[in-house]
């Protein structure tokens, strides 16, 4: 009786552990910016608002128990503000019943050896919406990069030589890269490709998290059977921001962690980068500004007994109107068809 319950002891540990949350599902690359605490919550029945906006991000949300409709209210004007949408439309809930395994019945029937395990009915609350943001809230366009362009500096002649160029999304994803040889690609893959703070920090896709308050406590790749990829834990400092980023490798066979340093300056801009990669490579990014706005990087690869690369890059931004001639011209058409 007694191998019987030690069997069974990780099994009541299991049930208590939190799984990760999965992001909601974003429907365009339109980024969103500043969290607005005064959503408005459109229902299902509702009028739809008539002044131009943008659809963002569709909401999916499964809650336990039964809601009140203000609880309800509550729950998304959270998801709201984190996703950083003006308004929720569309919003539709309802209940829903489930019978589910009693575990603490399995474990008794197992021990008295009847085995004649019990369910119990579970309600749920399913919420559903999308959120907007709306046009005349785009204000920072302008401050969203669209390309940037990348230079090797000749060690002979101190020259930049064009090694390649990024194209952006409007979220500040990689769109394109455009290499000038096959080796400039090679470099984007090793040093760039999956060290941004994009793709580590803000990428959705295939991607978990949690939370600590209103601080990131992890961040989870996901690969086939969601098995977890990498891990990433941020540490901050008593100002709340981040000063380094660790990288744990679960399924890339590496032996060794990663880390990104980060360095500020007076004005609370990033001031240095320092990425430290599990072969004791050293990639090094010095951010140039003018006034809020970075304008270069400069970049030093440094890789045991290799004399290091030197990359210079600089920054072009989007049109400040660009989303709002988008709007017009394509985003309204887009929608109609």
């Amino acid at each position: 009786m007694k191998a019987k319950f030690i069997y069974l002891l990780p099994i009541i540990g299991l049930t208590s552990c939190t799984k990760p949350n999965f992001y909601q599902q974003k429907i365009n690359d339109i980024p969103t910016k500043t969290p607005n605490y005064n959503t408005e919550l459109i229902f299902v029945n509702d009028s739809f608002p008539t002044k131009p906006y943008f659809e963002i991000v569709d909401f999916d949300i499964v809650e336990k128990g039964s809601m009140s409709k203000w609880e309800i209210q509550k729950r998304l004007e959270h998801e709201a503000i984190k996703e950083g949408v003006d308004a929720i439309i569309g919003i539709d809930y309802w209940s829903e019943t489930e019978k589910k395994v009693n575990v603490v019945t399995v474990l008794l029937d197992l021990i008295d050896e009847d085995y004649e395990t019990t369910t119990i009915p579970m309600s749920y609350t399913h919420i559903t919406g999308r959120g907007i943001v709306y046009l005349e809230n785009m204000n920072f366009i302008g401050d969203q990069k669209e390309f940037e362009y990348f230079y090797k500096i000749d060690p002979e002649t101190d020259l930049p030589v064009p090694l390649f160029k990024i194209e952006y999304k409007l979220t500040g994803q990689v769109f394109t890269v455009y290499p000038e040889t096959d080796d400039a690609l090679d470099v984007y893959k090793r040093y760039f490709q999956f060290y941004s703070d994009f793709h580590l920090l803000k990428q959705r896709e295939r991607w978990a998290y949690k939370m600590n308050g209103t601080l990131l406590k992890k961040r989870a790749l996901k690969g086939r059977y969601r098995r977890t990829v990498k891990w990433c834990y941020p540490k901050y400092d008593e100002e709340n921001r981040l000063v380094q980023l660790k990288i744990v490798h679960r399924l890339d066979k590496l032996d060794n962690n990663e880390f990104i340093n980060y360095s500020y300056d007076e004005k609370g801009r990033i001031l240095k980068r320092t990425v430290e990669k599990y072969d004791g490579a050293l990639v090094i990014e010095d951010y140039k500004y003018d006034d809020q706005k970075l304008t270069a990087r400069h970049i030093t690869i440094k890789e045991p007994l290799k004399d290091p690369i030197k990359i210079n890059t600089s920054i072009y931004y989007y049109h400040p109107d660009y989303l709002k001639d988008y709007y017009f011209n394509e985003y309204v058409k887009n929608q109609e068809n």
